[in-house]
């Protein structure tokens, strides 16, 4: 659905989105990232059998008109969190073995073809989400116990992983923002979002502003020291990293929907585009001005269960979102 939708269609703030493709899925899709080198949007999958505890996935890779291009299925591990990797090209995905694996979509050949590269053993529990800085070479993850773990460089002989007990419940997100800051921070169901020092493993600071747990921290395009915070309450907060202390306060709150799982950003040359994941609520894009005062939002209700992965496409504003049960790519 297109979030340049919005400015077509006048200055109304609400307006509903128009459906341009949907498909369906072999495994159930939980994350997307849209390839603007390949014009292609790659779906990270997870499936849980309750009865036999199985967990399995898949990666299947679509044209932006979302006609299937090649998928690599049958995997033992569900993937719950993908990142762009080293080169344009490149992925890195978050399992439910506790392993990062690596993964690169070879445009040489016709049709394109999924290759699988390294695997990191990070954890033996479920990692929920990651983040990886490229110019460190490092990786960061939040696990189902509550724990998050770190790498050294991914590209060492001997790879280093530190490990924190981090909250009491499931983190649900890391980000790792700036290179010249050691500062991870990391949120979770707990409700609360938390800043570390990587080198001493040590919490310098926490929030308790989220009323529900914190689902997705991330950095705003553009900026050197705005942070962007959702939750499932539905609220997205602005952050400043420069005011973090022993304790800190957002700068500001939105609230865009009932809940709030994952967004996208695109900086505009007038302010932003959000495109947020609403997990029983649809998903929703919002275009903000620079103080996030929120101009025009649209929001689409085709996905009938969870929707959780949610990209944008940079080239004409087109916004890609799967949901986990029906199967569904929009």
């Amino acid at each position: 659905y297109m979030g340049r939708l919005m400015e077509k269609k006048g200055t109304e703030k609400n307006k509903d989105s128009v459906l341009l493709n949907k498909v369906y899925t072999q495994f159930n899709p939980c994350r997307l990232i849209y390839f603007r080198s390949l014009s292609a949007v790659i779906v990270g999958c997870y499936t849980y059998e309750s009865e036999t505890q199985k967990r399995s996935g898949s990666l299947e890779l679509f044209n932006e008109a979302l006609k299937p291009i090649a998928s690599n299925i049958g995997y033992s591990h569900g993937i719950l969190s993908m990142t762009n990797y080293n080169s344009d090209n490149d992925i890195l995905t978050g399992c439910s073995d506790g392993s990062l694996r690596s993964y690169t979509i070879d445009a040489s050949k016709s049709p394109m073809s999924i290759t699988s590269n390294e695997t990191y053993q990070m954890s033996s529990k479920m990692i929920l989400h990651h983040d990886y800085e490229k110019v460190s070479k490092r990786a960061f993850a939040g696990l189902a116990d509550g724990g998050i773990v770190y790498s050294n460089d991914l590209t060492s002989p001997i790879i280093d992983y530190k490990t924190i007990k981090a909250h009491d419940y499931e983190v649900w997100t890391v980000c790792k923002p700036y290179p010249n800051l050691n500062l991870l921070l990391s949120g979770s169901d707990d409700t609360l979002m938390k800043v570390w020092d990587i080198d001493t493993g040590k919490c310098i600071a926490i929030t308790k502003s989220h009323k529900a747990g914190v689902c997705i921290i991330k950095k705003v395009p553009g900026s050197d020291y705005l942070l962007l915070s959702g939750c499932y309450s539905g609220y997205l907060k602005i952050w400043d990293i420069r005011k973090i202390g022993s304790a800190f306060s957002p700068i500001k709150e939105i609230k865009i929907a009932d809940q709030c799982w994952d967004f996208a950003l695109q900086e505009r040359e007038d302010g932003y585009m959000i495109a947020s994941s609403c997990i029983y609520d649809g998903s929703t894009a919002v275009e903000f001005d620079r103080e996030f005062t929120i101009k025009k939002q649209c929001k689409f209700s085709e996905h009938k269960t969870i929707v959780y992965g949610v990209d944008i496409s940079p080239a004409d504003e087109s916004i890609y979102t799967c949901s986990l049960y029906d199967k569904m790519l929009c």
